[in-house]
């Protein structure tokens, strides 16, 4: 089984992580799952996670390559079988134009740092 990501409107899309793990505890055991990625000049990339057997989640990040992406489609392998039941979660991806993208918690706590210390020494003034 194949699964192929793409956003509804056709735009182009930038792939940061994924979460998996294998699916469940009477099937299902440690293996890879592939991933290959078109951009917008339909060349491809590539990118496998190996993912162990325990039945708990585990974030995978893309490369910096998987950007400007019209599709991203992925398939499973198993280590003991030709066939791998697994489970996926918590996909991250933007928009192509970065200033849609989430500021990092260590920013603003930077950002909040520096304007206390402003607020601080004009307290002292």
């Amino acid at each position: 089984l194949t699964v192929t990501l793409t956003k509804d409107d056709n735009t182009l899309f930038d792939m940061h992580s994924i979460d998996l793990s294998r699916a469940g505890t009477s099937w299902g055991a440690a293996g890879s799952v592939y991933f290959t990625g078109i951009k917008s000049d339909d060349t491809t990339v590539k990118q496998t996670f190996s993912y162990s057997d325990e039945l708990a989640f585990k974030t995978f990040f893309f490369d910096g390559v998987f950007v400007g992406l019209k599709s991203v489609s992925w398939i499973a392998a198993s280590q003991t079988t030709d066939i791998q039941y697994f489970q996926f979660d918590n996909i991250t991806m933007y928009p192509l134009d970065s200033s849609n993208q989430i500021v990092e918690p260590a920013s603003l706590a930077l950002l909040g740092l520096g304007l206390a210390g402003l607020g601080f020494s004009r307290r002292r003034q």
